[in-house]
């Protein structure tokens, strides 16, 4: 058994004992916050996502717990209106608010629909350049290289960490991958699946073109990309965006100036908390969440964010 495994074990262990027992109840009771909790999370493959197998970036699950975290955070907190994000709202009580990073179709297809039936809104932030095509991220191109080529979701995932870090440059793997960028089942939504998520009035913002991260990339590069991503969402969806993602929560030492060139109003950073008064507007605070979470993960983390 590996160490994530055990790490799984754990952390089911140590949550159902704080959810069942009560404990959670009376903790969340009594410990008041105030601030914005957001949530992020990317999409429904079983690779990504599940607990115990290396599962399939192309296999799609985790419907009926997704919609059991959106219940149980709506009576546990409340949902925030992202277009009323300020301030005020950051200062009151605590409401949550969720996102989606990376624009993956079931994203449309499963959460889409749940977050409606729950009149539940949410920012889905979108990477431009792969939306209608059956291109992947670089990171999962490098996902699937690795399953091809027999590496377990550890080795991947140590793989992923090192690109990410820095220590490893990302196009030396990049080139071990498909060179063609064509996939026979497309991963990314389509504009039409956009409008219609827009067309019900939940936020559509950027993410970059190409989701490189901006440490990456010199001034000039930057800004291409992240005025790029802007202002395709205005042609294609006929609205303007304030709100930015950064890839991998990686900033370069430009970033911040690129946003005020650029009049970015929120971006959202993937650093865990509570935004309050005192978060920087550029460095919003975002907490992960897993569609294969149990509840009681969904509560002990919930508990964490409002003890730290």
């Amino acid at each position: 058994m590996n160490d994530q495994k055990i790490k799984n074990i754990l952390k089911i262990v140590i949550s159902s004992l704080v959810y069942y027992s009560g404990l959670f109840f009376f903790l969340n009771r009594f410990i008041k916050r105030k601030g914005l909790i957001i949530f992020n999370y990317h999409n429904f493959n079983t690779f990504t996502n599940d607990y115990w197998k290396n599962g399939d970036l192309f296999e799609t699950n985790y419907q009926k717990n997704f919609e059991k975290q959106i219940k149980f955070i709506k009576k546990t907190i409340g949902f925030a209106v992202p277009k009323f994000i300020d301030r005020q709202l950051i200062e009151s009580d605590l409401k949550a608010l969720i996102t989606f990073d990376d624009g993956y179709q079931d994203n449309f297809e499963v959460a889409f629909p749940i977050l409606k039936k729950y009149n539940v809104s949410a920012i889905f932030f979108i990477p431009t350049d792969f939306i209608g095509t059956n291109n992947l991220l670089w990171h999962d191109k490098i996902k699937l290289w690795g399953i091809e080529n027999g590496y377990s979701k550890r080795k991947i995932k140590k793989i992923l960490k090192s690109i990410n870090n820095g220590k490893i440059k990302m196009f030396q793997y990049l080139m071990r991958t498909n060179p063609r960028n064509i996939y026979k089942i497309p991963l990314m939504m389509n504009w039409d699946s956009l409008r219609e998520i827009a067309d019900n009035g939940f936020g559509i913002a950027a993410h970059t073109k190409s989701h490189i991260p901006l440490n990456y990339l010199n001034e000039n590069e930057e800004f291409m990309e992240i005025e790029g991503s802007i202002d395709t969402l205005r042609e294609n969806l006929f609205q303007y965006t304030d709100f930015f993602s950064v890839p991998n929560g990686k900033y370069s030492e430009n970033t911040t100036n690129i946003f005020e060139k650029l009049h970015i109003k929120y971006c959202f950073s993937i650093t865990p908390g509570i935004n309050n008064n005192h978060v920087n507007r550029f460095f919003l605070k975002r907490n992960a969440l897993l569609p294969s979470d149990p509840i009681s993960v969904v509560a002990l983390k919930l508990l964490k964010i409002k003890l730290t």
